[in-house]
């Protein structure tokens, strides 16, 4: 999960010639991730799904 603040910078540092995987070093955010987001227009906040692995018994 991403922060609003990361997320602008992986458009802004996109948008300045830097590759996928240099935003990923840089950020320490995985390239699928860096990837993903560049595809969003607008942030999404996400919500966290916890599983609860006890649930079923």
């Amino acid at each position: 999960m991403i922060t609003y603040e990361e997320f602008i910078m992986i458009h802004t540092l996109y948008k300045q010639g830097y590759s996928m995987r240099a935003i990923s070093r840089m950020t320490g955010i995985d390239r699928r991730t860096i990837s993903k987001r560049l595809k969003e227009n607008e942030y999404k906040l996400r919500e966290r799904v916890l599983h609860n692995c006890y649930f079923l018994y």
